[in-house]
């Protein structure tokens, strides 16, 4: 639920930076509200990139370690030719 919070925290920074955008007038105040707004924007991304990693980090393992949930296809090789389980035995 981590997510909900960071896109709340994105509405919330978006809407401070577009008041203090519009209350001012200097432009090196404009510069700063941007930067300030875009750091925070990709630190929030960042963190997200982060959770999904996360959490495709954890299945990769388990199904490198022969974890019987992965799905394998059995296979045999004859000769040069490869067939599987769903190869046809017509003659």
């Amino acid at each position: 639920m981590r997510w909900f919070a960071r896109r709340q925290e994105d509405v919330q920074a978006g809407l401070n930076a577009l008041e203090r955008l519009s209350t001012s007038t200097d432009v090196e105040t404009l510069v700063d509200v941007q930067r300030d707004w875009l750091r925070g924007a990709v630190e929030r991304l960042q963190a997200d990139l982060a959770a999904l990693a996360s959490r495709w980090t954890l299945p990769a393992t388990t199904a490198a370690s022969g974890s019987e949930s992965t799905p394998q296809r059995e296979t045999q090789t004859t000769g040069s030719t490869r067939t599987d389980e769903r190869a046809t035995t017509a003659a």
